[in-house]
């Protein structure tokens, strides 16, 4: 039974480790945004449908299927970023709305679409200055939380949207790489290719620096936060020149975004073979390989745990009942780990979860080998072969636990382990001890016998099923 309440009891808490809290629950919607998130996912598109065909060019291109699931995600990010209005600005539900489109159009291709850590976004009438950089800004994002924006600048460059410049998706996009670099909870596929993407598109402008120069003029493209911000601009607001004087940047900007601007025809949907044509230097993959170098945290070190606080108790109680005893239980998690660590050491090196082999080998052996072993030893404990044996054993001596109080006085008997004249179960103290409760009240003495009832587990380690003390009339 204790076995049964300890995995109920484990499954949600491991589920809540590997997803993480922020997956499982709702976010928090502020009180501002209530009546985005009470309404229905039908009446919010019945509301804004119309108005996002107006003014938003890349929500135009969508079909049914599309729109449905732009003004989805449009619904959720409306409940939970703040939009606030700066210097008396009145910020209606349509500024918001157009603003926010943004965001879902710069991700409408990833699974992860939200700008995780972001939570408001400050709006100016004007240009704002900023203490830190001391000059008037019309855009900026912060490390975290906060992305500010001229609306005048925004509302302009939205409506001029075949000029290759606008402050609303270059300081988006700067907050989705941020969000990378922050290691939040972002879209794990672009996580992993943000870097071979900057590798690919900077080799490519230094190839063509006259052709680079008409896209990023006066920006250092080594700054690679910018570079990309001004890539998202170009890729959102002049997509056909970009594919067509730097193929090899827009190409892997298109699977880095997962969408294909120039793919009107199917909701911008990313196809690797549109690309064939481009004769690309840099061969697109077939799948991104995960990378987790940036996530500050992943659910496999939530088993250090596991390893750590709850195998231990778990042992504790698997040793009264599997014929394994404490010094075979360290000597196979410190196989286990070895064995663990030389198995899967480069399929973690690979996801960039641990780059230092002996770092592993500790991991293994305080969380990977403790896991394993405690679900091998519950295997063998539920599932057993058939057979049964009935084995008696006259008691030689025993050995008596008490309670004791304050002032060191035995107060009442916690345990008895016996020890058997023909030394059955030496090694395993633990199937040799019985707690008070398990005691009969009749006298224990040397002619006492002691049954155990044992059959063979999955794994071939021998499982005492029951056992009891058969006490002299």
């Amino acid at each position: 039974m204790f076995y049964l309440i300890g995995l109920i009891f484990c499954i949600p808490l491991l589920f809540i480790l590997i997803k993480g809290f922020n997956t499982i629950f709702k976010p928090d919607v502020h009180p501002l945004n209530l009546h985005f998130y009470t309404i229905s996912d039908e009446a919010f598109f019945e509301k804004w449908d119309s108005f996002l065909y107006k003014f938003n060019l890349y929500y135009r291109n969508l079909n049914e299927e599309g729109r449905i699931k732009f003004n989805k995600r449009l619904k959720e990010l409306a409940s939970t970023i703040l939009v606030v209005g700066k210097e008396n600005l009145q910020i209606t539900d349509e500024i918001k709305i157009i603003l926010l489109s943004y965001i879902v159009q710069l991700t409408y291709g990833l699974k992860n679409f939200k700008l995780q850590g972001f939570e408001h976004i400050y709006l100016y009438p004007n240009e704002f200055f900023s203490k830190k950089s001391e000059e008037s800004l019309k855009g900026a994002t912060y490390t975290s939380k906060i992305i500010a924006l001229s609306w005048r600048h925004f509302a302009e460059e939205h409506l001029q949207a075949r000029d290759g410049n606008n402050v609303g998706l270059h300081q988006l996009a700067l907050a989705l790489s941020r969000t990378v670099s922050n290691g939040r909870n972002y879209d794990l596929s672009f996580g992993s290719y943000l870097d071979k993407w900057f590798e690919i598109a900077s080799a490519e402008t230094k190839q063509k620096p006259t052709i680079a120069n008409d896209f990023f003029a006066d920006l250092n493209i080594e700054d690679r936060k910018q570079f990309f911000a001004k890539s998202v601009e170009c890729f959102f607001e002049i997509p056909e020149q970009l594919r067509l004087k730097l193929p090899n940047t827009y190409a892997h900007l298109s699977l880095l975004l997962n969408q294909d601007l120039l793919n009107i025809s199917d909701n911008y949907s990313y196809k690797k073979d549109r690309f064939n044509n481009l004769h690309l230097v840099s061969h697109l993959p077939q799948k991104i390989k995960k990378s987790f170098k940036y996530r500050d945290w992943h659910w496999s070190y939530s088993i250090v745990f596991f390893g750590l606080l709850l195998s231990p108790i778990f042992f504790y109680f698997l040793l009264h009942n599997v014929a394994i005893n404490l010094q075979q239980l360290l000597y196979a998690i410190i196989i286990g780990g070895i064995v663990a660590s030389a198995l899967f050491y480069n399929l973690f090196k690979e996801m960039e979860l641990f780059t230092s082999y002996k770092l592993f080998l500790v991991y293994c052996m305080l969380a990977l080998a403790p896991v394993f072993l405690f679900i091998s030893l519950s295997l063998n404990l539920f599932i057993n072969y058939p057979e049964k044996k009935i084995s008696i054993h006259q008691i030689e001596s025993v050995n008596r636990n008490y309670y004791y109080d304050s002032r060191g006085n035995a107060v009442a008997l916690k345990s008895i382990t016996f020890y058997f004249g023909d030394q059955f179960l030496n090694d395993f103290p633990f199937l040799r001890t019985f707690e008070s409760d398990e005691i009969p009240s009749g006298i224990i003495s040397h002619h006492t016998q002691v049954l155990y009832e044992i059959t063979t587990g999955l794994f071939g380690i021998p499982v005492i099923k029951n056992k009891k003390i058969i006490t002299e009339e």
